[in-house]
């Protein structure tokens, strides 16, 4: 059964989401902190307020506590 364009495009905007998300964990193993603020800014400026809400600690605007 073929996606209708609503359900395509949510699938499209998750799979980017996950990508990012793992960018932004892959650069936080290595420390390269300029990676990871820049793969979490993409992620958030896709995210809804509460996918934001609940964001892994690798996705935090500001550094590490």
């Amino acid at each position: 059964m073929p996606f209708d364009e609503i359900g395509r495009q949510r699938v499209l905007r998750r799979a980017k989401m996950q990508r990012l998300k793992s960018l932004a964990e892959d650069a936080d193993r290595r420390g390269d902190e300029v990676a990871r603020q820049r793969a979490a800014e993409q992620w958030r400026a896709l995210a809804t307020d509460r996918e934001a809400e609940r964001a892994p600690r690798v996705l935090w605007w500001a550094g590490r506590a």
